[in-house]
């Protein structure tokens, strides 16, 4: 096959649970000439993602997962119309295709609905951003030789991690026909190879981060702060789920204070786990050390990392977290556990400390230790900032994804 120009080539970009992800790297594709059109099933948490993707209505496509029989026949009928008249080969294909796989029932009906926005608009790879989505779009992998594109999937952490307990054989069969696999860290590919990912596939894309955003500016570092003259600013950034470790956070932060230093713990990011942990600072006796601030946008985030000394990721399970690359951009050294890729975001010993999982006395030890050597916390904040813009940057990953989708299209 001649290799396509980066101005033929056309690419689909299906946000899935984390729709964030996809729409930061939106903008670093499109100003390296790719012509893209991102896909979403819900609106992007953040204000900055929102405003970016407004500046492109036409290349940004809303779609329901859930609607009316009514409204799904309306929509149907309109894409059957629109293209059978334009492709009614490829049409008439795509439709035996899914009544051989379904039968001719209203399965099959749902499944022409969510195929069509994505078929006949001549896109050469359709990339699903997450293993989530991928397992409710596995039509879409699996009659891809009919819709006449290459698809990719991405996995992000618990969407392997987790699922594979549960749905082995829906993530093996992902890993198997998808034309390629992405992975953000070298833990969730190994795990992959486990599952069946066959040697010729699979590519470890770090996520990426902006640091003009994530930058301390004129300020290199926070006043000295050794957990005697004030309190330790501890700082946590993710959602209130089990995979977060929370607990574990906690618990360090209360042998910390044992010890006797003061902490002052911020922890941003809503879920399910909110009662639970705020009965767990009940429990440890850290009422007032601990200020849990629910969903924050990035401008209101900011501040926070500002004052924070040390940040924490106690995670049980991860793909590679955003918020540790954030906050080393920001020179904060980061505590963090071995879960994931965590270990590969962080460099232990010189941007910050990796201790096993489930382990708040290794956690504590090393919080302690950063904070009675302000000289260790600034060399660690340089070289977190460091490694960042060496290795971590949103033009970076976009220039490796912009590799990638011309590879797959091109193999």
């Amino acid at each position: 096959m001649t290799g396509r120009t980066r101005s033929e080539l056309r690419v689909a970009s299906v946000g899935g649970a984390a729709p964030t992800f996809p729409a930061r790297k939106f903008e670093p594709l499109l100003n390296r000439g790719l012509d893209i059109t991102l896909f979403l099933y819900r609106q992007c948490t953040y204000p900055a993602e929102r405003a970016v993707l407004k500046r492109y209505p036409s290349r940004v496509k809303y779609l329901r997962k859930k609607t009316s029989i009514w409204r799904s026949i309306t929509e149907l009928s309109a894409h059957l119309l629109r293209k059978g008249v334009t492709s009614p080969s490829k049409t008439s294909k795509l439709i035996a295709a899914i009544v051989s796989r379904h039968g001719l029932n209203r399965k099959a009906l749902g499944c022409l609905r969510r195929l069509f926005p994505y078929f006949g608009e001549g896109f050469d790879v359709v990339h699903l951003e997450d293993g989530w989505l991928a397992q409710e779009l596995l039509d879409l992998v699996l009659l891809k030789k009919a819709l006449g594109f290459k698809v990719i999937v991405s996995f992000r952490g618990g969407d392997l991690l987790v699922n594979s307990l549960s749905h082995a054989d829906t993530c093996k069969t992902l890993l198997q026909v998808s034309d390629d696999v992405h992975f953000v860290c070298e833990a969730l590919m190994l795990r992959a190879r486990d599952l069946g990912l066959p040697k010729s596939r699979g590519r470890v894309i770090h996520p990426g981060v902006d640091p003009a955003v994530f930058d301390r500016g004129a300020t290199p570092y926070p006043p000295p702060k050794d957990g005697t003259k004030g309190a330790l600013r501890l700082l946590s950034v993710g959602r209130l789920d089990w995979g977060k470790g929370y607990e574990y956070g906690l618990k360090a932060a209360s042998i910390v204070a044992q010890r006797g230093l003061r902490v002052h713990y911020d922890i941003v990011g809503g879920g399910i786990l909110r009662d639970a942990l705020r009965y767990a600072v009940w429990q440890m006796h850290l009422e007032g050390a601990v200020e849990f601030h629910g969903d924050l946008p990035r401008d209101r985030i900011l501040p926070l990392m500002r004052q924070a000394d040390i940040y924490i990721q106690s995670s049980v399970r991860e793909g590679l977290p955003n918020t540790v690359l954030e906050a080393q951009s920001f020179m904060i050294p980061v505590v963090c556990t071995d879960a994931g890729g965590s270990a590969e975001a962080v460099e232990d010993g010189i941007t910050g400390f990796v201790v096993p999982t489930r382990d708040p006395q290794a956690l504590a030890d090393k919080i302690y230790e950063l904070a009675g050597d302000e000289d260790l916390r600034v060399r660690m904040g340089i070289q977190g900032r460091k490694r960042v813009l060496a290795r971590f940057t949103l033009e970076q990953q976009a220039a490796r994804f912009f590799e990638f989708y011309n590879e797959v299209a091109n193999r």
